[in-house]
Parts: structure tokens; sequence; C-alpha cells
């Protein structure tokens, strides 16, 4: 129901523009002539009416603006018949106006998904920050150069590290992977390269503390 009301707006508010773009310009019509630049505020209003409301609003601003600059702009104004330079002219405007419409709409839905995927992202890190603080199972972030950058309780306690540790800089993953198990990681190393994560394979880390643990190693960009 509201995205009916909402498309109703849109095109209202379309109307509302062409009627505004043609009003001014007849009052404006006597003193600087608009008669020689017929669509010249009518632009304003497809651009304005694809902007807020998207391609139909856009369309149909293009289709009333054709029509009302030929009516009272376009030789033999006041009529809506048409000379051959007139309607050219027209088909001209209206060709732009569409495009017009189709680009800003495009531009339109693309900043709104911009917004939606960026509160789906938001959603998702409060998500992974209230599993992170809740220390139900270890999570750890690190670089593809052997750093690990942070951790949450649950992961140092595993490998028995402190957060000094890792505040110091002392933990590495290349270091606690066992030597035995390194070749493991080259071929994940290079799908992250290649594709920006990797397909997740269990990982034994183990501490200087005779502490060891085993988790499910999916890195990311």
């Amino acid at each position: 129901m509201f995205k009916f009301k909402r498309q109703i707006w849109s095109y209202g508010a379309a109307i509302a523009l062409v009627i505004i773009a043609a009003g001014l310009m007849l009052v404006l019509n006597p003193y600087i002539e608009l008669t020689k630049a017929s669509f010249l505020l009518f632009f304003g209003a497809v651009t304005i009416s694809a902007w807020f409301g998207g391609r139909g609003p856009g369309v149909l601003a293009t289709v009333l603006s054709t029509l009302c600059a030929s009516y009272f702009f376009l030789e033999p104004v006041w009529s809506l018949s048409l000379s051959f330079a007139s309607g050219a002219r027209m088909a001209l405007f209206a060709l732009q106006g569409c495009l017009i419409s189709a680009l800003v709409g495009s531009l339109r839905i693309a900043q709104q998904q911009t917004k939606q995927s960026w509160r789906q992202l938001k959603a998702s890190e409060a998500k992974f920050r209230r599993l992170v603080d809740s220390n139900i199972m270890g999570v750890v972030s690190c670089d593809i150069y052997g750093a690990i950058t942070d951790a949450n309780d649950a992961f140092l306690t595993s490998v028995g590290y402190t957060r000094e540790d890792l505040l110091a800089g002392r933990l590495r993953w290349d270091e606690m992977t066992p030597a035995d198990l390194k070749h493991l990681d080259v071929p994940a190393y290079e799908e992250l390269i290649t594709k920006g994560k990797n397909t997740p394979y269990e990982k034994h880390l183990s501490a200087s503390k005779d502490s060891a643990c085993l988790l499910l190693w999916e890195p990311r960009y």
C-alpha cells in the first residue's frame, strides 16, 4: 500500500512539475522570448521527476512536456499541428527526455541499492560483533602476511595467549602453524589472492604455552 501511494505521489509530482515549468515559461515568454527555447524549463521538470520518481515519472514528464511545448511554444503556437522543423525539434526533445529518464532512473536505483547494501552490511557487522563478544566460539582476524590482528577471548584462551600478547603483536598464525601442515595453506593462499576468499578448511594452530586448537579456517579480504 505504501509503495502504491509513493508511486501515485511520484507521478503526481511529475505532472505538477510540468505544469510549473509551463506556467513559468508562459509568464517569462513576453520578456525573454522563450518560444526560441521551447523546451528550456521542461528539461528540469523531466530530470527532477526521474530523480525523485524513477523512469516512469520521468517518461510521463517527457510526454507532457512535449505536448505543452508543442501547444504553447512551437510554431504554430496554440495548436498541436506542427511544421516539419517543429516536429523534428519535438522528436529530439522526446528522445533526450527518455534518455535522461533512463539514465537518472538507473542512477537512482543504483543509489537505493547502495544504501540497502550498506544497511545490510551494518546489520551483518552488528551480528558478527555480537558473536565475537559472546565468546561462544573463537573468532580471529588476521592479514595475509601471517599476523593476527584481532581475536576474542575464546580464541586467546584456546591457544593459551593473553590480550597483552595480542596487543604486543606476538601472535602470528604462520608461526603457530605446525611445519608439517604449512603446505595446506599454499593452495588456500593462492585461492584467496585470486578470488578474494578461499574454500574453508580445517587448520591446526599450536601455541608456545603447550596449547593448541583446531579451527575452521576461512580467510577473506
